[in-house]
């Protein structure tokens, strides 16, 4: 795991693409359902039964742009500081900015997916969100397994009778964690989203992207090993 770790480190995580007709067998959860809203989305996009067909047969996704989720219109000044935080994290790049050797000469990234944002009562936070239901169909479903709290309080009382007396319990969280991750610069042109007539790529494991979740506790999984 840490070799596989120290690789992204170096070049970036790169996606994982199956055909979508294995995912509708080894998929994740809902994933039948979320195939049918991508369906009525490509319809909404003009192409007709047959074309979709053919869409969804290909063994990875197809070029494809997405308008912007509508509830976007709502919330125009939190999206456009979200985005310029991005922007200046580097976690989100201009496509029109990129070198040649990523864009190919392309005018926009190969897939333009709706943007939205999530708000977070707890803290009163806004989340940008990049709808990637799209290209989540061709994603390798990787099952994602937590550790139980059952399995956190035998290892306490382990410690606990080996030390003598209670350990000191360390909490880490890190902030944006997803954006401490990059994924391998040949992907950037999946993760394309379109802000105020521009187009924007994601650099980094963004929140809407269905492999995020794993990648990212394999990252901290492996970090928190080595400490133990």
């Amino acid at each position: 795991t840490q070799k596989k770790v120290l690789k992204w480190v170096r070049a970036g995580y790169s996606m994982m693409f199956v055909p979508i007709a294995k995912n509708e067998v080894n998929g994740p959860p809902r994933f039948k359902a979320k195939l049918e809203m991508v369906k009525r989305s490509l319809k909404r996009l003009g192409h007709s039964p047959n074309q979709i067909k053919k869409i969804l047969a290909s063994p990875e996704p197809v070029s494809m742009d997405f308008p912007n989720s509508k509830g976007l219109a709502d919330h125009m000044d939190v999206a456009r500081k979200e985005v310029s935080n991005c922007v200046k994290n580097r976690a989100v790049r201009i496509w029109a900015d990129l070198p040649h050797k990523i864009t190919k000469g392309k005018p926009k990234p190969f897939v333009i997916s709706p943007l939205n944002l999530a708000y977070r009562a707890r803290d009163g936070k806004w989340r940008l969100i990049i709808n990637m239901m799209y290209i989540n169909l061709w994603q390798k479903y990787f099952p994602i397994h937590f550790e139980a709290i059952r399995d956190f309080v035998i290892m306490l009382e382990r410690l606990t009778e080996e030390m003598g007396e209670p350990p000191v319990i360390c909490v880490a969280d890190a902030r944006a964690g997803y954006f401490h991750v990059s994924v391998n610069e040949a992907f950037w042109k999946f993760m394309g989203f379109r802000f105020e007539g521009v187009e924007f790529v994601y650099t980094v494991l963004g929140f809407g992207n269905a492999q995020s979740v794993k990648i990212y506790s394999t990252v901290e999984t492996s970090k928190h090993d080595a400490m133990r």
